[in-house]
């Protein structure tokens, strides 16, 4: 399954969570306002809502950085020894052979590589229905725990604040190491474009 596909049964997750948790708490107040919430409804759908897109979000993303290196240890654990023995670059020219043969369907004469290409296009639908289930999972399990803790007691809006708080913490620190690594990387192709060219060329 694509990946705007699963962002998008999860965004439609989260609508859903958030109408069935204001909905719950709406119901729990009564329609003459008998029992008072602590919080707004809003803040209840909120609240159910970031259950159901957290959990799944993270899956996704953590998905996204292992799946590939599963994939890649798989398909060369499936090659000869001889294969394997290569040197690391040698080693990665081949992987990305595999996957070339993989996504064009080209007929090669190799049968290692035809072999190869075979499993990592099995690897890669096993891992695209295995995130589909898992993410439809955590969003009803997930969405459904945060739907039975709407109580009218419940301090729904100290929990959503706090939670937006994280994520913008969250947020800030990826951004930083983004922008860390970033320098890091362009400071060291300077060192090295520096290191490889003679003084008196300039």
């Amino acid at each position: 399954m694509e990946s705007m596909t699963l962002l998008l049964v999860i965004a439609l997750l989260t609508v859903a969570g958030f109408y069935l948790g204001r909905r719950r708490s709406v119901a729990i107040a009564g329609a003459d306002r008998k029992q008072k919430l602590h919080s707004l409804p809003g803040y209840y759908g909120l609240y159910v809502g970031l259950w159901c897109a957290v959990p799944a979000l993270v899956l996704f993303v953590a998905w996204q950085f292992l799946e590939p290196s599963f994939i890649r240890a798989q398909v060369l654990a499936m090659l000869s020894p001889e294969t394997q023995a290569l040197d690391p670059q040698r080693l990665q020219l081949i992987y990305n052979d595999i996957r070339n043969i993989a996504a064009s369907g080209a007929a090669v004469g190799d049968a290692e590589l035809l072999q190869g290409a075979q499993r990592y296009r099995q690897l890669l639908r096993l891992g695209d229905w295995s995130l589909a289930v898992g993410i439809l999972g955590l969003c009803l399990v997930a969405g459904w725990f945060g739907w039975r803790r709407v109580q009218a007691n419940f301090r729904a809006r100290i929990s959503v604040e706090r939670a937006v708080e994280w994520l913008l913490i969250a947020s800030s620190t990826v951004a930083v190491f983004t922008t860390v690594g970033i320098f890091l990387s362009v400071l060291f192709e300077a060192l090295l474009f520096f290191k490889s060219v003679p003084v008196w060329e300039f």
